[in-house]
């Protein structure tokens, strides 16, 4: 009964997190802590030495009126953006296998979704961004909400070489976040507590084969597991072991049925 009615609450409160952000995202309490983050990576100086761009983006952010909420949200989305676009490459082989995979490349999942997510997760808690890119979403994810460990899943060498720039950017601490140089295909999730998931791969195809494995995978756990799925391929698949927890236009929530 106990944990039936945290439930709801936590529901309500993801329903009133969507009014908020829908809105304007400086409406939401984690606005501040996506704003640090951003900006403390965007003025490191041994991340815009490799990536001189951002110091742009971050110019035009900072001379936004500080009272001007419709302003501030578009340009730290752009600032957002720039950060999640550095060290976007693959090599040769990697751009093969992600073709080979009907593979996606760097969608930015954007910030919505992370403080849902924040709000789903505690510190004993594992999580996964599974193809992660620069691994943005999983180090903001643990800036929101700090926890045992973050796995960043990602094909890319180049992408996880700029990702760790952003982490010492952050302040992280190391043992905190595990980066991943796999194909998704072959990633296992023995110690996953949270999966975040934005569609890595196109849901047909080579990739609709990835996603009934994914799914088959998440099914054998024999524990908890909560799925953040935005813009979601992988629902049809993990009907039958998940139920619905949450769902919106971006995103959709799902809990396994032992949770």
């Amino acid at each position: 009964l106990a944990l039936m009615m945290q439930d709801d609450v936590t529901k309500k409160n993801l329903k009133e997190l969507d009014a908020l952000v829908t809105d304007n995202l400086f409406l939401v309490p984690e606005s501040a802590i996506f704003e640090n983050a951003l900006v403390s990576i965007a003025s490191d100086p041994n991340v815009t030495a490799a990536f001189p761009f951002l110091k742009t983006s971050l110019f035009e952010y900072e001379k936004v009126d500080s009272g001007d909420l419709i302003e501030r949200e578009y340009r730290l989305l752009k600032l957002y953006l720039a950060i999640h676009n550095t060290g976007c490459d693959y090599s040769s082989s990697e751009a093969d296998s992600l073709k080979d995979g009907a593979g996606i490349t760097n969608l930015p999942g954007g910030m919505y979704p992370l403080i849902a997510a924040a709000r789903l997760i505690n510190e004993n808690m594992t999580s996964m961004d599974l193809g992660a890119g620069n691994g943005l979403q999983g180090l903001l994810l643990q800036c929101l909400t700090p926890h045992r460990k973050t796995i960043q899943v990602e094909l890319s060498t180049k992408m996880i070489e700029a990702g760790k720039l952003l982490h010492k950017a952050l302040k992280i601490p190391q043992e905190r976040v595990r980066w991943s140089a796999e194909d998704i295909s072959e990633q296992r999730f023995g110690d996953l507590d949270f999966l975040y998931i934005y569609r890595p791969v196109k849901p047909h195809g080579e990739g609709k084969k990835l996603y009934e494995q994914v799914a088959g995978n998440l099914a054998s756990l024999d524990k908890n597991i909560t799925v953040l799925s935005v813009a979601d391929c992988l629902g049809p698949y993990i009907k039958d072991s998940f139920s619905e927890f949450h769902s919106n236009e971006f995103f959709t929530i799902y809990r396994s049925s032992t949770a």
